[in-house]
C-alpha cells in the first residue's frame, strides 16, 4: 500500500481553491437559473402545447410522508401496498418520460434517519424523493449521494415561500447555491414551501425554466401528464394519519 504526505499548508490551498471554484459555479448555476425564467417567460408567453404531444395522458400521484417513526413507516408500508395493488408503478421526476403506466412520486420530508424508509423503499424496489435535513451526519449524507447515483432516489431541496415568478426563481437559485455547498453537485428537485394550502402566485403565465428542473408545490397530489412531456411544476399532498389512502384514491385525488 502506497502512502502519500502532503503538507498542510498544500491541503489548505487545495481546499481553499476547491471551495472557491465550488462556490463560483454554484453562484453561475444560480444566475444562469434565474436568467433562464427570464427568457422562458418571454418566449413561452401564450405558447400552447403541441396537439401531437397529449395523444396519451397518465396521472402520477405525489405523495408526502414526514417523519421514520413506528406509525409512519407502517402507514407507509400499507399505501406502498395498496397502491401497487392498483397497478401504479413507482417513480422519480426524472422518469416521466419513460412511465409506461400510471405512477406515484413518494416524496421523504423531514427524516432525521431516512435509513428505516429507505431499507423498507428496497424490499418494494421503489424510488423516493429524499430531502435531507441540515446538519445531516456526512456519512448519511455520503449514502445518500450513493443511493442518488444508483438511481435509487432523488435528492431535493426546500425552497421558501416567495411572492411571485421571479423570487421564486432567487429562491431557487439560492436553494441551489446551498445544496451545492452541502453535496457537491447540483439539485434538480425542489419541494416549493407555500404560505396558502394552494399555490397559485408563484406560477402565474405560462412559463418554465430552461433548465431540467421540477417544483413540487401543494395541491391535491393529482398530476395529469402529456405522453413525453417533463412538467416543471407538479402538486403534491402531504399524508395526514386522519384520511386513508383508500379515501384519498375515491374522495381526494378525483
Amino acid at each position: 500500500m502506497r502512502i502519500f504526505y502532503i503538507k498542510a499548508s498544500a491541503v489548505k490551498r487545495s481546499s481553499f481553491t476547491a471551495s472557491r471554484l465550488r462556490s463560483a459555479a454554484a453562484t453561475a448555476f444560480a444566475v444562469l437559473l434565474v436568467l433562464s425564467f427570464a427568457v422562458a417567460l418571454r418566449d413561452r408567453e401564450g405558447d400552447s402545447v403541441p396537439a401531437s404531444a397529449v395523444t396519451a395522458e397518465r396521472t402520477v400521484y405525489a405523495i408526502s410522508y414526514c417523519g421514520a417513526d413506528k406509525e409512519t413507516l407502517e402507514m407507509m408500508r400499507h399505501d406502498m401496498e395498496y397502491m401497487r395493488g392498483l397497478g401504479l408503478d413507482f417513480t422519480l421526476p426524472d422518469r416521466l418520460r419513460e412511465l409506461k403506466n400510471n405512477g406515484v412520486i413518494l416524496i421523504l420530508e423531514s427524516t432525521a434517519d431516512p435509513e428505516p424508509v429507505l431499507s423498507m423503499l428496497a424490499e418494494f424496489s421503489a424510488p423516493a424523493v429524499v430531502i435531507p435535513q441540515k446538519g445531516l451526519d456526512p456519512a448519511a449524507g455520503a449514502r445518500l449521494l450513493d443511493l442518488e447515483d444508483e438511481g435509487r432516489i432523488s435528492l431535493a431541496a426546500y425552497v421558501d415561500s416567495a411572492e411571485g415568478p421571479w423570487e421564486l426563481a432567487a429562491s431557487i437559485g439560492e436553494a441551489s447555491i446551498d445544496f451545492s455547498a452541502r453535496f457537491g453537485r447540483p439539485c434538480t428537485v425542489f419541494v416549493h414551501e407555500c404560505r396558502g394550502v394552494v399555490c397559485s402566485g408563484c406560477f402565474s403565465g405560462a412559463w418554465e425554466p430552461a433548465r431540467d428542473l421540477t417544483v413540487f408545490v401543494f395541491g391535491n397530489g393529482m398530476n395529469v401528464i402529456p405522453r413525453g412531456a417533463k412538467p416543471f411544476v407538479l402538486n403534491r399532498i402531504m399524508r395526514l394519519a386522519d384520511w386513508t389512502i383508500e379515501s384519498y384514491f375515491s374522495e381526494i385525488a378525483k
